[in-house]
């Protein structure tokens, strides 16, 4: 019979029943959820085992008197670290069993098979069902080591088991730790921030790129794997196995879900910001998911905002290695996901190209101490499917495995474990096609570290800053610049990712434009576009201003184009009744084709020889925006009308490998050979300089910038889940 001792909750004072063998570890009240920790007042625990009851106890933080008693072996609760300490029920007396041999030898034998499993099954899976409890269930509790942390109140702290790698602790009043099987919360000691691992992270990830192609920001937490945002990564980073403090992992992107963008000057403040708040015993991590780019034998980030071609626009690789070789942190990692590539959906923007040799010279010369895991190696992208990007997909996948070892606060950040796994990972699910990525991990900590101490307070959170304005006073206000994008976006652009984007743009996500500038472009006689769309009713006022009559006529018919589901991918097989729904989508595709041309785009060839006739400059720029829009929405809608015939006509590409199927992707030149709509395309091309050069400095020419280098071009591309 296993011996127990019963002693008070200093905290709540409910008795508890212990097992005598528990006594040398922290353990968790199952009434108020805390953590507590024996001290021994006589012989130790092991030796009241062997030499009869244990003498008295004392639970820190107050010592309380404890008497053994003899009961059965206590049973398990919900908590696979938590013991049922209820008293066990009255003995029954079993029935007696007939007087067969065999049956008693079967049954024994069985009882010893069963029992002989679940030993072993505690003695090698215990540790890894532990990690994935508390990986699912609960926020990162540090174990403490047996340090005591006498004064502040929360002496030994961990589960019981805590010996074999349970990470118990306090947190440090910013956060809460959540109980296993439980929503209720441990109120920690104020300023408490014993037992926390000694780790911090900064995740920057920019997709919405201003003159670049999109980067994939990947699944939300609430997806599941496979998940690639940094939202996911957060996550994975503040459970088992890797336990970073959830308030010292800060997500940077403009998809977020508290988004920021991630301009140039708001990444550097961040970077710097973060590298100088790190203490000695730290262990950071910076990641950079986004596009990267090398210029005249120099690396650099491209940050929201940046252009490839000039590089006062770009965050140096070496100013971020300078910030880095700066910190006091002990361990310092370096993680980029660059050089992006959606093999199925293709490039809508432009894109960077696969690493150069120079730029991965220059990304593995890091400074000594940093460490520097990379997505791919030179002549390699790193992919981007439909779940996000491949590496990060991997690295959220490990991260919720055993990395071997039992997590301590003293460890390392477990980087090379995660990159022999990682790389495993990207060639089994590569194996079946015809890409290669592979993962780099170079560097090493460096020697002689401070030790952990889980006394120092933690350094002050890192806050993300706004944009610096670049003319100072000198801009106009959001509310003009809101009103100003409000009317722009009722206006439908060319396809519906582009609309997406559109919807995430207000003042404070642009740079400023000048006041002097902008004041030329207020509203004259309306104040809403439904006052405007009401003065519009009435025939005088249409012929006063045609262009405003023009510009409600697009919108009408763009409308209805919007409304128009246009599928863009395409599971295998392909049979006769998927045909037919092609045949009766092309027939409402051609009304409205006809729609466009002979009645938007007429009404707006019309009134554009009137066009000194509109006196407000705002208009002048929605005129020349709308029309622009208009003809590429016309295009995008006759190259995908030619792409439905090709599934009709059975000409698309094979499958080959794990493709499930096909989705329509970019590419800069128009696939059709109708001569109307290769003159539009350049058309559109004339029309969006003009409205850079005729209204420059505005949103209109930002916006125009940007549209000008979306690919217009479709084709049928295999796709995979």
């Amino acid at each position: 019979m296993t011996q127990v001792v019963q002693a008070k909750c200093p905290f709540c004072h409910n008795v508890l029943r212990i097992p005598a063998d528990w006594l040398s570890q922290p353990m968790r009240c199952k009434f108020c959820k805390q953590v507590i920790q024996a001290r021994t007042a006589g012989a130790t625990a092991s030796q009241a085992v062997a030499s009869g009851p244990p003498p008295a106890q004392a639970f820190a933080p107050q010592p309380e008197a404890a008497t053994a008693v003899v009961a059965g072996p206590p049973r398990r609760s919900s908590d696979p670290f938590s013991f049922d300490d209820d008293p066990e029920p009255a003995a029954v007396t079993a029935p007696r069993l007939p007087k067969k041999g065999k049956g008693m030898i079967v049954a024994t034998t069985l009882l010893v098979s069963l029992s002989t499993i679940a030993v072993l099954v505690v003695v090698f899976l215990g540790p890894q069902l532990r990690d994935l409890f508390l990986g699912i269930h609960s926020e990162p509790v540090a174990r403490n080591n047996g340090a005591g942390n006498e004064g502040e109140g929360n002496e030994g702290e961990g589960e019981p088991g805590g010996n074999t790698g349970q990470p118990g602790g306090t947190n440090n009043g910013a956060n809460t730790d959540k109980v296993i099987g439980s929503t209720k919360k441990k109120t920690p000691s104020k300023g408490a921030t014993a037992g926390l691992f000694p780790r911090a992270a900064l995740l920057i990830n920019v997709n919405n790129y201003w003159v670049l192609n999109p980067v994939h920001y990947g699944n939300s937490p609430s997806v599941g794997y496979p998940g690639s945002s940094t939202s996911v990564l957060a996550n994975r980073l503040a459970n088992a196995p890797m336990y970073f403090p959830a308030t010292r992992v800060v997500e940077l992107s403009d998809s977020a879900a508290t988004p920021v963008i991630p301009q140039k000057s708001v990444i550097e403040d961040a970077i710097a910001d973060f590298c100088q708040s790190a203490r000695p015993q730290d262990r950071i991590l910076i990641l950079f998911a986004g596009h990267a780019v090398e210029i005249e034998k120099e690396a650099y980030l491209i940050p929201y905002e940046g252009n490839q071609d000039d590089a006062k626009t770009l965050v140096s690789l070496a100013w971020v290695y300078d910030q880095l070789a700066k910190s006091k942190a002990r361990q310092k990692i370096f993680v980029l996901d660059a050089f992006r590539n959606p093999p199925a959906r293709g490039f809508e923007l432009p894109g960077t190209g696969a690493m150069t040799e120079g730029f991965e010279a220059k990304l593995h010369s890091q400074p000594p101490g940093v460490q520097v895991w990379t997505a791919c190696v030179k002549d390699q992208e790193s992919l981007e499917f439909e779940a996000g990007s491949l590496f990060l997909q991997c690295v959220s996948n490990a991260m919720q495995e055993r990395l071997g070892g039992f997590a301590d606060p003293a460890d390392p950040i477990p980087v090379d474990a995660l990159a022999a796994k990682v790389n495993q990972r990207m060639k089994d699910l590569l194996s079946k096609t015809k890409f290669e990525q592979t993962a780099r991990l170079t560097g090493k900590e460096a020697d002689g570290g401070v030790a952990y101490n889980p006394k120092e307070p933690l350094p002050p959170p890192v806050v993300l800053k706004s944009p610096e304005a670049a003319i100072g006073d000198d801009k106009a206000g959001a509310a003009l610049i809101n009103n100003i994008l409000a009317e722009i976006k009722q206006i439908p652009p060319m396809k519906a990712s582009l609309k997406a984007y559109m919807n995430t743009l207000r003042a404070d996500t642009l740079p400023p434009f000048p006041r002097k500038v902008m004041d030329f472009y207020r509203a004259d006689d309306y104040k809403t576009w439904s006052e405007l769309e009401t003065k519009l009713k009435d025939k005088d006022y249409r012929a006063k201003h045609p262009l405003r009559a023009a510009v409600f006529t697009a919108k009408k018919y763009l409308d209805k184009a919007e409304a128009l589901s246009l599928r863009e991918t395409q599971a295998s097989p392909i049979n006769d009744a998927v045909k037919k729904s092609y045949l009766s989508e092309q027939l409402e595709i051609g009304k409205l084709i006809f729609d466009l041309e002979e009645e938007a785009l007429y009404a707006m060839n019309q009134v554009a020889q009137k066009r000194d006739m509109e006196e407000n400059k705002r208009w002048q720029a929605h005129f020349d925006y709308t029309l622009a829009r208009l003809q590429a929405r016309l295009i995008y809608i006759h190259e995908y009308n030619y792409f439905l015939a090709d599934i009709r006509a059975d000409r698309l590409p094979m499958l080959e490998g794990d493709a499930t199927g096909w989705r329509i992707g970019f590419r800069p030149k128009l696939s059709t050979n109708e001569s109307k709509v290769r003159g539009m395309f350049k058309e559109v091309g004339r029309l969006w300089k003009k409205v850079g050069e005729e209204h420059p400095n505005t949103p209109w020419a930002l916006l125009a910038q940007r549209e000008s280098l979306y690919a217009m071009g479709l084709e049928w591309r295999p796709s995979r889940d």
